[in-house]
């Protein structure tokens, strides 16, 4: 498999919904083939469930 030689880099305080929804916003017509995630740990949890409330 050859890798595609653009490359987009995207920034964002994942404390923020804002910052997350803009995030999602500027990626959302982007096919991902490698996405490298710094997470913390959490209790499993099923996609897009936990509120803002529950992470403050």
């Amino acid at each position: 498999m050859l890798l595609q030689s653009q490359t987009t880099l995207v920034q964002a305080g994942l404390a923020s919904m804002h910052s997350i929804s803009g995030m999602v916003e500027l990626l959302k017509d982007t096919s991902f083939a490698v996405l490298v995630n710094n997470a913390g740990v959490w209790k499993p949890t099923p996609l897009g469930s936990t509120s803002e409330t529950l992470l403050n």
